[in-house]
């Protein structure tokens, strides 16, 4: 009898708790997604770090909100909230957010970043996160590219390495931090491609995008807030793989151990003891374990140069290389897998130091400045132009940019020289002393400015080529004068081809028994200026061409002949 009643109690019990488990299920079921929360575990397996074919939030350190679709109102996020179609999500100023899509994907959020998410039945399984101000990276493995950050002007995507978008009203930049990613530009119809340590630049005022390099080192740093997740992401794929995991030991460049170069701003310094420039690295490792014949390690120096590892005595591995051309330079160290994948095991950057090559770098910068401001050039200046650039009246990279491309749409025949006379190399920086001249013509051909002077320009290394960081003195257009007297004559003219109408450049024009000439531009044009009045025979030479003359060419003062 008394187990009877025990059976029968505990039967009522049974279904009291069904009866509450079923009513906390509807509960649950019925609320919103966002409403979901959770303490996050941060170990990446299914149904604990994320919700497949949701966002998930694992991580918020910060001021980090989200608004739904059908809402005006921000709400905070909490850790385990999982985010759907629709849904804005936006950064505080110091607010840093981890998310995840699957366990093959993590989505790290910098501050003062914002975007949308777009996700339908017809993406199958793929979202897409459209951004606007942002400084985004996609860590992804394996993961088919499941993950797309969309800005106003470029698509991007990364099947296995890391990727990082940033994005404001002036331009956007996709960078391959690792691995090869796919993008596509507004207006294009097939994908491109970036190679690890590349990246693409779209100016929001100009719609030719620059491709270029970048520190890879650096670009890590900048996300060195969320270095543990990282660190946590690669530990779980790497204890999932079936591949061999390689290290690198006792490495040697040059024939000195690794761990005894110097380190000077985060680059390993390669010394000779007779100060010259190796033409060549000898880069050497014991790889554990030994490869075999079938397993591929390559050495990548950017600009698609690889070199593949082969054995060496004494159970090194080495690979043989021409010394880049210039003196700093990013080593990466992949083992490339069965599934053709470059994974990175080694990872440094180095520079050469010697005096007199870095000062014919110096020099060669110097003259390509003077051609790109001869020539108009926009796209070298941007290229060359630091994105640390200050000079002493408090003008950024924007602002010298703008500043000089007004001045190529206010002056013509615009000629710049530059003579160094005195290097100072600090912290792999170089200061450059120069005196230069510098001339200018105005668009309506009046007026000749001048200027000259001393000028201290410094230039320091970035994505691998020199760029310019600063200048001090007064090489400004807007410290032109006027050098042309109105009292006298000017000579000025075109030069084409008679047969085919375009212009000739390089035709010397000469007044005869006299200084006065000058040479013609790349527009045919040419300009004398300050010719006392009077009479001359004029003679136009060019090799190829032949010469021509012309007799008693009567020249008045400028301000009688306007």
């Amino acid at each position: 009898m008394m187990n009877k009643i025990i059976k029968s109690k505990f039967n009522r019990i049974d279904i009291m708790f069904s009866f509450i488990f079923a009513f906390m299920s509807i509960f649950l079921y019925c609320q919103p997604v966002w409403a979901v929360s959770k303490e996050v575990i941060p170990n990446f397996k299914p149904g604990e770090d994320y919700v497949a074919g949701q966002l998930l939030a694992l991580s918020i350190d910060g001021p980090c909100f989200y608004c739904p679709p059908t809402e005006e109102k921000w709400h905070k996020i909490e850790p385990g909230m999982s985010f759907s179609d629709g849904y804005s999500i936006r950064t505080g100023e110091n607010g840093y957010l981890v998310m995840s899509w699957s366990e093959n994907n993590m989505i790290f959020i910098k501050p003062l970043s914002g975007l949308r998410i777009k996700q339908n039945v017809g993406m199958k399984g793929k979202i897409e996160l459209e951004l606007h101000y942002c400084s985004v990276m996609v860590s992804a493995r394996d993961s088919a590219g499941l993950v797309s950050l969309v800005g106003r002007n470029i698509k991007a995507s990364v099947v296995h390495g890391e990727m990082v978008f940033i994005g404001d009203k002036n331009s956007e930049t996709v960078k391959a931090v690792s691995g090869n990613l796919n993008y596509k530009l507004s207006g294009d119809m097939d994908n491109s491609f970036l190679n690890e340590q590349e990246c693409i630049e779209i100016d929001a005022k100009d719609s030719k995008p620059i491709k270029r390099k970048f520190d890879v080192n650096t670009e890590l740093h900048s996300f060195r807030r969320f270095h543990s997740w990282l660190d946590r992401f690669e530990d779980f794929h790497k204890s999932h793989s079936t591949e061999f995991k390689f290290k690198l030991n006792e490495i040697m460049v040059n024939n000195q151990y690794f761990n005894s170069m110097r380190n000077e701003n985060g680059k390993y310094v390669l010394e000779t003891p007779d100060g010259k420039i190796p033409r060549s690295i000898l880069f050497q490792a014991k790889i554990n374990p030994y490869p075999s014949e079938m397993q591929r390690i390559e050495l990548n120096l950017g600009h698609e140069l690889i070199y593949v590892f082969r054995e060496g005595r004494n159970g090194y591995h080495e690979v043989n290389f021409d010394i880049p051309s210039i003196p700093e330079f990013n080593v990466v160290i992949h083992f490339v897998d069965s599934l053709d994948r470059r994974i990175p095991i080694f990872r440094a950057g180095f520079t050469v130091q010697n005096k007199r090559r870095s000062e014919l770098l110096a020099r060669d910068f110097c003259k390509d400045l003077c051609k790109a401001i001869s020539r108009h050039d926009s796209i070298w200046l941007r290229t060359h132009i630091s994105d640390k650039y200050r000079d002493n009246t408090g003008n950024d990279r924007f602002n010298f940019i703008k500043s000089t491309e007004n001045a190529f749409k206010e002056y013509r025949d615009i000629r710049l020289f530059l003579t160094p006379f005195k290097f100072e190399f600090v912290d792999g920086k170089i200061k450059i002393r120069v005196n230069y001249r510098i001339s200018a013509l105005t668009s309506n051909w009046k007026y000749r400015y001048e200027r000259n002077g001393t000028e201290l320009l410094t230039i320091i290394p970035e994505d691998g080529i020199y760029k310019l960081a600063s200048k001090t003195d007064g090489l400004y257009f807007n410290l032109l004068r006027v050098t042309c007297d109105l009292r006298r004559a000017v000579l000025k003219g075109r030069i084409v081809d008679n047969i085919s109408g375009f212009p000739i450049e390089g035709v010397d024009v000469t007044l005869v028994g006299t200084s006065y000439h000058t040479v013609s531009n790349s527009m045919g044009e040419y300009v004398i200026h300050n010719i006392p009045p009077g009479n001359y025979n004029l003679k136009y030479s060019k090799n190829g061409y032949g010469v021509i003359s012309a007799s008693n060419v009567t020249l008045t003062p400028y301000a009688l002949s306007r």
